[in-house]
């Protein structure tokens, strides 16, 4: 099922604003206390593939829950595990899922997806890929870097658009 657009505008993050990052859910309260304790973004995660979708993941309430208390929201893939390589056909599925599944949540065209590279197998090259996805109406577009890390000093990372309330 596809949910309404989430509510909000998409804007570049500023830079040296405190955020976090979390594998649970964020209740409505939660939020707000973040909010209060001058936290201005979450990042929450999505599935890799339909079948390790799970309760924790970003629902699209969730999202609204978080915007309304006045976070942005950025949208992370969950890892894969340990020592996994990346390859151009993993980058391919998992951005096409991670574009859907932002879609069902109501994430609209236009935020980054971010592909979470903790785990990745050492001694892996790197190797950097543009991965265009489109869902229907919507198109998207993900750069990965293998390996790397999404903190890491790539500064295309550091430039992400988000989901502003």
């Amino acid at each position: 099922m596809v949910n309404p657009i989430l509510p909000g505008t998409i804007q570049s993050a500023s830079s040296g604003v405190l955020g976090f990052d979390t594998n649970t859910v964020v209740s409505a309260a939660l939020a707000r206390q973040f909010y209060a304790d001058n936290y201005r973004f979450c990042v929450r995660y999505v599935a890799r593939t339909e079948q390790s979708k799970a309760s924790n993941d970003l629902s699209y309430q969730e999202a609204k829950d978080i915007l309304s208390a006045g976070l942005a929201l950025m949208v992370v893939q969950h890892v894969q595990g340990w020592s996994w390589t990346p390859t151009g056909a993993l980058g391919t599925e998992y951005g096409a899922n991670a574009a859907l599944f932002a879609q069902e949540i109501g994430v609209p065209k236009g935020v980054n997806l971010w592909l979470n590279l903790e785990g990745v197998k050492s001694g892996v090259l790197p190797i950097l890929s543009q991965i265009t996805v489109t869902t229907g109406t919507k198109k998207f577009s993900m750069r990965v870097m293998h390996p790397g890390s999404m903190w890491g000093p790539v500064p295309f990372f550091h430039q992400s658009n988000s989901i502003r309330p």
